[in-house]
């Protein structure tokens, strides 16, 4: 759990660390991933770290796939939708669709310019999910 992925001079507990003392919740902590909530917008998304990329998403909705309008899916993929920093998926499980934004980092070394990378696309993430609940909801 926290040694280090080959070719990857990050571990998993390097991006734990950064996320305590950056002021957001761990909810929950597994091998090669950890939710994450944000305490001011109480938006909660999961991270996982594979190899030197740490994957960010966040589940913007689930709605009975018959739903997922073709009106919606005009919303998500338009370039002037208030998205800029996130990617739509759609994931369909027994009748239901569930919504996510997601983001990615390229890790390095944890330095400084990791801890930057890491920080602004979560912050981004966060502030896209919002847009997107919003944008999801008219």
């Amino acid at each position: 759990m926290t040694e280090m992925k080959p070719g990857c001079g990050v571990s998993l507990n390097d991006v734990r660390e950064l996320i305590a003392r950056s002021g957001y919740e761990l909810v929950k902590e597994e091998d090669s991933s950890m939710q994450i909530k944000d305490l001011d917008s109480g938006v909660t998304l999961t991270a996982v770290l594979e190899n030197d990329i740490l994957f960010n998403t966040v589940a913007c909705m689930t709605v009975p796939s018959s739903q997922i309008t073709p009106e919606m899916m005009k919303l998500m993929l338009s370039a002037d939708n208030g998205i800029s920093t996130s990617a739509f998926q759609l994931y369909e499980r027994d009748g239901k669709t569930t919504v996510t934004l997601s983001n990615f980092a390229k890790l390095q070394q944890m330095g400084a310019d990791d801890e930057d990378d890491i920080l602004s696309c979560l912050s981004y993430l966060i502030v896209d999910a919002m847009a997107a609940r919003s944008l999801l909801q008219k």
